[in-house]
């Protein structure tokens, strides 16, 4: 047992997608710089790029003509949302439409093999895996949905997400939130990444593809450019609630991600501007979302009545199989009935500076001070 949990610490890390040269070229980008204590966490991510090295080129020769091409004749549905304010419970319940389909934790681990080699390897991952997710409990499996960022990260370089990992040196620009403050070659590999992807999960089984991941808020411009009658679900939450969840989220899940140590004031800067960036960038592009096409969720509305949220976004997207979604629905939230979210304590301290730092949220979304 304990020699499980070790390699799973070690080795299962978000992003694991990389092929070995694209490894060396993020840490070359900055300077080299791990802390000593992180080095297992590099000795995990060399481990797993070495096994996409070897195993990509299998999938390319195998994969690649049919997956280029593979028409898409839906445009895809976008879940939108900061971390920590609801988008993975309403990924979960989309996840049960039969008309939908979103990437399970193997394909965005892996995104350059996974259908290659997801037959032999999401059982190997799922032995690997802990059975809950460390920052809130939640079921965890290689077949469950996961955020598609992890997979972009690794096809194309350029990421948010490589801040996770380098949160001292930023891996800028390459983690730069706005798409669009990108070198301009970088915004191009970003563009194909995505686009190579969704054709391969379409591939696979030839549905309207659901991709939730947080920086998807800031990309709303990219995103209309390269699908222009793509579908979007905005959720929202009390800003002191993503605060407390955020910081439980780098505590306990982002931490082990770093290859280098931060000093909790440098988190805390991140987190804070962030959500500020992130929401400011939301705006600016959100009127170019076509009428009918946008549809914003309160989370705590979410959380108490589910199944009328869901009919509200089916209906306000114009989307098909509610009927069907909504019996399975029922039964999954049967499920997790006795599931309870964390509860945090916000310190005073803490509470003066979100309301001062995110003050134009809490109106903006209609919570109190």
């Amino acid at each position: 047992m304990k020699a499980s949990r070790l390699i799973a610490g070690h080795f299962m890390q978000p992003l694991t997608g990389m092929r070995f040269m694209d490894l060396f070229r993020v840490l070359a980008r900055n300077n080299f710089r791990v802390s000593p204590s992180r080095v297992p966490h590099l000795a995990g991510l060399v481990t797993a790029s070495c096994y996409n090295s070897a195993f990509s080129p299998y999938e390319k020769r195998l994969n690649r003509p049919k997956v280029e091409k593979r028409r898409i004749e839906h445009p895809p549905v976008f879940i939108l949302g900061h971390f920590r304010s609801g988008t993975t419970h309403l990924q979960n319940l989309m996840f049960l439409d039969d008309n939908l389909y979103t990437p399970n934790y193997f394909q965005t681990s892996f995104p350059h093999i996974y259908l290659y080699c997801q037959r032999l390897g999401a059982p190997v991952l799922n032995r690997l895996l802990p059975p809950t997710r460390p920052m809130d409990n939640l079921a965890l499996s290689a077949f469950r949905p996961n955020e598609d960022e992890f997979a972009l990260a690794a096809l194309c370089l350029s990421s948010p997400y490589f801040k996770f990992m380098f949160p001292v040196s930023g891996d800028e620009p390459h983690s730069l939130l706005d798409p669009l403050a990108l070198p301009a070659k970088d915004l191009e590999k970003y563009k194909n990444a995505l686009s190579v992807y969704v054709r391969k999960l379409t591939f696979t089984k030839g549905r309207r593809v659901l991709l939730k991941s947080p920086p998807h808020m800031a990309r709303i411009r990219i995103l209309l450019e390269l699908y222009p009658q793509a579908r979007f679900v905005h959720l929202f939450r009390n800003p002191y609630d993503v605060y407390l969840s955020t910081v439980n989220l780098w505590r306990k899940t982002i931490s082990g991600i770093h290859l280098q140590e931060p000093r909790p004031d440098r988190v805390q800067e991140i987190i804070l501007s962030w959500y500020k960036e992130m929401h400011a960038l939301f705006e600016r592009d959100r009127n170019l979302i076509p009428p009918g096409h946008l549809v914003e969720v309160r989370y705590e509305d979410l959380e108490k009545k589910p199944l009328a949220c869901l009919e509200r976004i089916y209906r306000g997207l114009d989307l098909p199989g509610f009927q069907a979604l909504e019996k399975k629905a029922t039964q999954y939230l049967e499920g997790i009935k006795d599931y309870r979210k964390n509860r945090f304590v916000l310190v005073a301290q803490a509470r003066d500076k979100v309301a001062q730092e995110w003050g134009p949220w809490f109106e903006k979304y209609g919570y109190p001070r």
